[in-house]
């Protein structure tokens, strides 16, 4: 049964243009070959009548469908690449026709037609009417000498001449005789002396005689081609090594043409040829062995998308041998249209001289792998002179890194769905914990105004300062999870050193009373007066610092020391080498070196490393007798590396401690800070000018509600309190009018049936839209949460508002945000 017609479409496509001749046969129902398609280039190359009604052919064809893979066969001056195809309908061969290597042809045919001889009459066979004296070599026969006197030696000689580099010889068709031309022998470096001489020009000798110079190796090969010769009267080639008289051995290749009673051989020597191909051999096994040391797939392709050359990692990964590769095109290999489709798009999509790199999976064997494929197009020069556009191919298996990237991608997805809920979880936490504080802490504040008595007092001093510390350890817990998450964003502002760290230890005077600690500070000429950098993390590192030193330096000094020189503060060499080398260094900026010292109760060596892990202290009394988490020195840590800094410490049990740091800061001569210790307050007098106002607050905490109702009152505003964003957005669209007009709305974030976000948003919409004249130059909005999370602060951006407030209200800073709302 022939071939679909599919499939026949199938090679129009791939080989219909091809300069390549290229033949389908199959085996027919009555067990005939048949020719089922041919392109036009095969037509034109062969004569396919012949070819089809040729026994041997047919043979070779069903020889070749037995065989596993490709087989040659030689016809006319083709070389057949006969390529069995197996499928369950019937056997198939497909022909390559590929001309014989156009350098043999070249020697054979330029050799031959330059070989001119005069009349046959001057060239014949006949018994001699002398037997001239014969060497011990030769093999006299008086009756079987060949005689040359009536040749025409000035045309033979000089068809020598254009041989240059030949050695030439004659041999009757009936004689194991050869007839060397004289300059031959000196060609072939053999000894005269052991040949015949038979004329001035001519030297003869018995085949055995020239038999005796050849390889051992070689002389099978000599014999079975001259018996050919003499049996059959056909032209040989060969090649074989001589022995020359310094007994070394040349290579030669012998080629004997037949004329009408004789034959006409001649050798070229062919010795740095061999040597060059066994280089080149030697040197293409060498290039062999490497790219297939490589773990990298490559294949060659020609202008007709047949494989030329594979490699061993290509035979590896697809399962394939070379032998079943090389000759084949991808259609042919795997016989799949969608593989066709694949060589099409590649050859027409290419472009010479670019890599195109993909990755894609490869499906063989029912097994699925990854591949980073790579396809480059490249001009090639054919034996012809003509160019060709040939392909290669990169195969790198990365089905093993896929599979590592999908477990990251999974680990990644987990630890991210770790991370959020971690977030959510500390965002619940801290809105829970400080929305029940900011009621202890300023009810605790607004009883402080009130005429008590002393011991009263103290009792609510004890819960306002127990409050404060719960709200300093949550803030610790926030700040690291900002820093492990690498989210806290430094600030490159300009900033005053030395005024920075003036107010940190000013800020420390408190607990240092209470603790009977000496404070001093050193700041050494050599520091730059102005830098830039972030203020408020360079306090939050040195307060607390001096705050660890303080807390464990009872009646102690502690010391904040400064200097842009390492050895002026006289630090272990140890603390000096991690604080030098571990810094980055950028040319633009100048190195500040910190160090905090105190003389306190010290740490032992075996305690040290722990330190800057997060919740570690030095032993477990230590959190039970001074308090505090063990974060402290490692949000330190993680902020001071943030700047491309370093810390660290020293320290000596019941002498005291170091902990020291550097930063590189980026020098300026800018006076316009931006922020300082003092920078957004407002004087006594500017608060005092505040004008009463109407002050909205949205909050579902009835606490909460008693706390800021007393404490906008006692700052003699009116209040109206609503318990949700439905009820707020209610209470603004009922008050439109110049008598009842809010001046400012606090909006609680998290609220029952809208949140406050949502009723910022509402309320802008209406203003837009012109639904609230009252507020046409706008109604301020703060938002008002327990949640201190950046991310709330992004929120509250996008909801318009105009402000944002913590719980627990800062009551100054809530003075101030009035006072700049509604001035």
């Amino acid at each position: 049964m022939y071939q679909s017609t599919q499939y026949l479409q199938s090679l129009e496509t791939l080989y219909g243009q091809s300069s390549m001749g290229v033949l389908l046969f199959q085996l027919d129902e009555q067990v005939h070959w048949t020719l089922v398609w041919s392109n036009q280039t095969a037509s034109t190359q062969l004569n396919i009548e012949s070819l089809t009604s040729d026994p041997q052919i047919l043979l070779e064809l069903f020889s070749a469908s037995k065989e596993d893979q490709p087989t040659k066969y030689i016809y006319s001056d083709y070389e057949l690449n006969l390529i069995p195809l197996q499928d369950s309908l019937s056997s198939s061969i497909l022909v390559h026709i590929n001309e014989k290597s156009e350098q043999l042809k070249s020697i054979s045919s330029s050799h031959t037609d330059s070989w001119v001889f005069p009349d046959e009459a001057h060239l014949q066979l006949k018994p001699s009417d002398s037997i001239p004296e014969q060497s011990a070599a030769s093999m006299a026969n008086p009756e079987r000498l060949f005689s040359i006197e009536q040749m025409d030696k000035q045309s033979f000689y000089q068809n020598i001449v254009n041989k240059a580099g030949l050695a030439s010889f004659l041999a009757p068709f009936n004689e194991k005789y050869l007839f060397w031309d004289r300059q031959a022998l000196g060609f072939l470096d053999l000894p005269k002396n052991l040949f015949k001489k038979e004329t001035h020009d001519f030297y003869s000798g018995s085949f055995e005689l020239f038999l005796s110079f050849v390889h051992d190796s070689d002389k099978e090969k000599v014999i079975e081609a001259f018996e050919e010769l003499w049996e059959h009267q056909w032209s040989i080639k060969s090649q074989f090594r001589i022995k020359s008289k310094d007994s070394s051995y040349q290579w030669f290749q012998l080629s004997v043409q037949v004329q009408t009673e004789f034959f006409v051989g001649y050798l070229e020597n062919i010795n740095e040829q061999i040597g060059f191909q066994r280089q080149l051999g030697a040197r293409e096994k060498l290039i062999e062995q490497l790219i297939d040391g490589l773990p990298i797939g490559i294949v060659v392709k020609d202008a007709q998308s047949c494989y030329r050359f594979v490699n061993h990692q290509i035979e590896k990964d697809f399962q394939l041998s070379r032998a079943e590769i090389i000759g084949k095109t991808d259609y042919e290999l795997f016989q799949s249209p969608a593989i066709l489709q694949q060589v099409l798009a590649a050859k027409n999509d290419g472009v010479v001289g670019q890599l195109q790199i993909e990755e894609k999976s490869i499906t063989l064997l029912n097994h699925t792998e990854w591949f980073m494929v790579g396809h480059l197009l490249m001009q090639v020069e054919n034996l012809k002179g003509s160019i060709e556009v040939w392909s290669m191919g990169f195969y790198l298996n990365i089905t093993e890194r896929k599979l590592i990237e999908e477990e990251l991608k999974e680990a990644n997805q987990a630890a991210l769905l770790a991370a959020q809920a971690k977030s959510d979880f500390l965002s619940i936490m801290s809105h829970e914990i400080r929305t029940p504080l900011n009621s202890v802490i300023g009810n605790a504040t607004l009883l402080h105004d009130y005429h008590l008595e002393s011991d009263v007092k103290t009792h609510i001093t004890m819960i306002q300062q127990s409050a404060e510390h719960l709200l300093y350890l949550i803030n610790d817990i926030l700040d690291f999870n900002k820093l492990e998450a690498g989210k806290v964003e430094l600030e490159h502002k300009p900033l005053d050193l030395a005024e920075q760290l003036n107010a940190c230890m000013q800020m420390s005077e408190s607990p240092a009373k209470h603790k009977n600690v000496t404070l001093k500070t050193d700041l050494r000429n050599s520091i730059p007066q102005w830098v830039k950098g972030d203020a408020g993390r360079l306090r939050q590192i040195v307060l607390n610092l001096v705050g660890n030193a303080i807390k464990f330096s009872e009646n102690g000094e502690v010391y904040l020391i400064a200097s842009s020189i390492i050895d002026d503060l006289n630090l272990d060499e140890d603390l000096v080498y991690k604080l030098t080398n571990n810094l980055s260094a950028n040319s633009k900026c100048e190195r500040v070196y910190f160090v905090v010292r105190d003389t306190g109760i010290g740490i032992d060596k075996e305690s040290i490393p722990k330190l800057f892990q997060e919740f570690s202290q030095a032993n477990a009394g230590t959190s039970r007798k001074f308090g505090g988490t063990g974060l402290g020195l490692a949000i330190c840590k993680k902020l001071v590396e943030a700047m491309d800094g370093a810390i660290g410490i020293a320290s000596q049990v019941n002498k005291g401690s170091d902990f020291a740091f550097a930063i590189p800061f980026e020098p300026t001569t800018s006076s316009s800070v931006e922020y300082s210790a003092n920078s957004g307050g407002l004087s006594v007098e500017e608060l005092a000018s505040q004008r009463p106002l109407n002050i909205l607050v949205a909050e579902d905490n009835q606490p909460n509600q008693f706390l800021i109702r007393a404490i906008l009152k006692k700052f003699g505003h009116e209040v109206n309190i609503v318990n949700n964003g439905q009820e707020a957005v209610d209470a603004v669209v009922s008050s439109n009018n110049a008598q009842q007009a809010f001046d400012v709305v606090l909006m609680d974030l998290s609220m029952p049936e809208m949140d406050g976000f949502t009723a910022s948003k509402t309320i802008r919409l209406l203003q837009t839209q012109g639904d609230l004249p009252v507020y046409k130059n706008g109604l301020p909005i703060v938002a008002l949460t327990a949640n201190a999370l950046d991310e709330q602060k992004e929120d509250v951006e996008a909801a318009q508002m105009d402000g944002f407030l913590t719980k627990p209200i800062n009551i100054d800073r809530l003075k101030e945000v009035l006072f700049e709302l509604t001035k």
